[in-house]
C-alpha cells in the first residue's frame, strides 16, 4: 500500500522544513500552498514535494483540496506547524497494512507559549491517516477535520509535535479569530443559554487545567487553561451579541439658539 502525505501552508518558512524532513518516508509529498510571500514554496521543492497554489478561501476548502490532490489510498494530512515523531514511519508503514481499518487518530503534542507539554498531560487525537475515498471534509468554519464516510477507526501511537501557539499574544489573537469564525456554525441555533454564557467557560477551565492535566505545565498550563476558557467565553458571548437587535441611536438634542 501507498501512502500520499498533504500539507498545507501559508508563509510557514520557520516550521516547514522539519514538518516535510518528517515525511519523506511516503510515496509522495503534495504542498497546497496559499500564496506564501516567504520561502515557503522553494523549501518544499527542496525537499522534493509537488507544489501547487490555491488562494485561501477557508480551512476546510484547502484541506479538501490537498486532499484531492493525493495520487495513492492512504493520505497522511499535516499542518506546516507539524510534524511526525522519531520512529512513527514504522508506526504508519505498519498500520495501513491493516486492512480492517479505514482510518486512524494520531496523539499531538502542543507547544504551549515556552515549552512543550509535559509527558503526562492528555493529548488530543485527531484523524490524519486515512483511506482517502472513505473521508470528506467537516464543513466548519474552524475546527475543520476529515470525517469517515465509512469503516472503523482506530487510534495510533504515532506522535504528532505541534509547533503552534508559539507566544500568548498569538493564542489569543487566534482564539478570537475562531471565536467570531464559529458564528458561522452556529446559524442556526436562535439563542445561547444562560448556563452557557456563565458556567461553560468555568468547565472548561476545569477541564483543561485539572482533566487534561495542564497543571503539569506550570505557568504555561495555567495560562493556557485561562485562554481555553476566555475563548469558550468569547464564542456564547459573540453569539449572545449576534442575535442582539440593532441598536436603535436617541434623537438628537434639540439645538436652541440662546
Amino acid at each position: 500500500m501507498k501512502i500520499s502525505a498533504v500539507v498545507t501552508s501559508f508563509n510557514s518558512a520557520e516550521t516547514l522544513a522539519r514538518c516535510l524532513q518528517s515525511l519523506q518516508f511516503c510515496d509522495e509529498i503534495i504542498l497546497l500552498d496559499s500564496h506564501s510571500s516567504d520561502s515557503s514554496t522553494e523549501i518544499a521543492k527542496a525537499s522534493g514535494a509537488q507544489v501547487h497554489a490555491q488562494t485561501f478561501t477557508s480551512f476546510t476548502a484547502q484541506k479538501s483540496a490537498v486532499i484531492a490532490l493525493a495520487s495513492h489510498p492512504w493520505v497522511l494530512l499535516l499542518d506546516s506547524d507539524e510534524w511526525l515523531a522519531k520512529g512513527a514511519d514504522v508506526i504508519v508503514r505498519a498500520a495501513i497494512s491493516q486492512t480492517e481499518i479505514a482510518g486512524y487518530r494520531l496523539p499531538r503534542r502542543e507547544r504551549i507559549f515556552w515549552r512543550y507539554a509535559h509527558a503526562g498531560t492528555r493529548s488530543n487525537d485527531f484523524l490524519r491517516l486515512f483511506l482517502r475515498e472513505q473521508i470528506q471534509m467537516s464543513n466548519h468554519a474552524v475546527h475543520e477535520s476529515p470525517v469517515l464516510t465509512s469503516g472503523k477507526t482506530a487510534k495510533l501511537p504515532a506522535l504528532i509535535w505541534h509547533n503552534g501557539e508559539r507566544s500568548i499574544e498569538l493564542k489569543a489573537s487566534k482564539l478570537n479569530q475562531y471565536s467570531s469564525l464559529a458564528l458561522k456554525d452556529w446559524k442556526k441555533q436562535k439563542h445561547t443559554s444562560a448556563l452557557r454564557l456563565t458556567l461553560y467557560p468555568i468547565w472548561y477551565f476545569f477541564r483543561a487545567y485539572v482533566l487534561k492535566r495542564q497543571f503539569l505545565n506550570g505557568w504555561a498550563g495555567y495560562i493556557n487553561a485561562v485562554e481555553l476558557a476566555h475563548y469558550a467565553f468569547l464564542k456564547y458571548a459573540k453569539r449572545h451579541e449576534a442575535l442582539q437587535a440593532p441598536i436603535v441611536d436617541p434623537e438628537p438634542a434639540s439645538i436652541t439658539k440662546p
